[in-house]
C-alpha cells in the first residue's frame, strides 16, 4: 500500500474515532450541561451536522470535479480538516444551545469540505488489483476506532467529565489533521495525478 493511502487511512481512523467518542453521549452532554436545551433542540443539534455535511459535500464535489487535477480536492480537504479541528474546541466553551447549534454547523461544513477531496484522492491512488483490499482496510480502521470509542466514551465521561472527553476528541482531531499535513509532503505527486502518461504508468506498471 502506498504512503498516500496509508496517511489517508490514518486520517480517517483518528477522525472517525474522535466522532465515536462524542456520538453516544452527545445528547446527554447537551441536556445536562447546556442552558436552554430541549429534546427538540437536542435532536436538531445532532441532525445539523449530518444535514449540513450532506448538502456541502454535494456542492463541493461539483466544484472540485469541475477542475482537472487534484488542486481543488487538496485545498478543500485541508480547509475542511481545519474547521473540523476547530469545532470540538467550541464544546469546551459553549454555554447555551444556540452556540452548540453554531458549532454543529461549522463541524458539518468542515466534514462536507473533507469528503469529496478525501474520496477523490483515495480513489485515484488505489493500488491496481487491490482496490477492494484498500477500501476494506479503511473501512476496518473506521469500524475498529468507532467500536473502541463507543465502548469507552461513557466510562471516560462518567469518570472524568465531559471536558476530559472533549480534550481527548481534540487530540484525536489534531492527530487526524497532522496526517493531512504529512500528506502535503506528496503534494507534487497528488497534483500531477492527472498527467495521463504518469497515470497510466502508475496504474498499469
Amino acid at each position: 500500500m502506498n504512503k498516500i493511502l496509508k496517511l489517508l487511512i490514518l486520517n480517517d481512523l483518528f477522525f472517525w474515532t474522535a466522532l465515536g467518542f462524542v456520538g453516544p453521549i452527545f445528547a446527554i452532554y447537551i441536556n445536562e450541561d447546556i442552558a436552554g436545551s430541549t429534546l427538540g433542540l437536542t435532536g436538531l443539534a445532532m441532525a445539523l451536522y449530518w444535514i449540513i455535511k450532506s448538502f456541502v459535500s454535494i456542492m463541493v464535489s461539483r466544484y472540485t470535479d469541475a477542475d482537472k487535477g487534484n488542486r481543488r480536492e487538496l485545498t478543500t480537504l485541508i480547509i475542511g480538516m481545519g474547521l473540523a479541528f476547530i469545532a470540538p474546541i467550541g464544546f469546551l466553551f459553549a454555554v447555551n444551545i444556540w452556540q452548540i447549534l453554531a458549532i454543529q454547523i461549522i463541524f458539518g461544513i468542515g466534514a462536507g469540505l473533507i469528503f469529496p477531496g478525501w474520496m477523490t484522492i483515495f480513489t485515484r491512488f488505489l493500488e491496481t488489483n487491490k482496490e477492494g483490499y484498500d477500501w476494506s482496510v479503511d473501512s476496518a480502521m473506521i469500524s475498529l476506532g468507532n467500536g473502541v470509542a463507543v465502548a469507552v466514551s461513557g466510562f471516560v465521561a462518567a469518570s472524568f467529565g465531559f471536558r476530559a472527553l472533549f480534550y481527548l476528541v481534540i487530540v484525536l482531531n489534531f492527530t487526524s489533521l497532522l496526517m493531512i499535513i504529512f500528506l502535503l509532503k506528496y503534494k507534487d505527486v497528488i497534483l500531477s495525478n492527472h498527467n495521463k502518461i504518469k497515470f497510466l504508468m502508475r496504474r498499469y506498471f
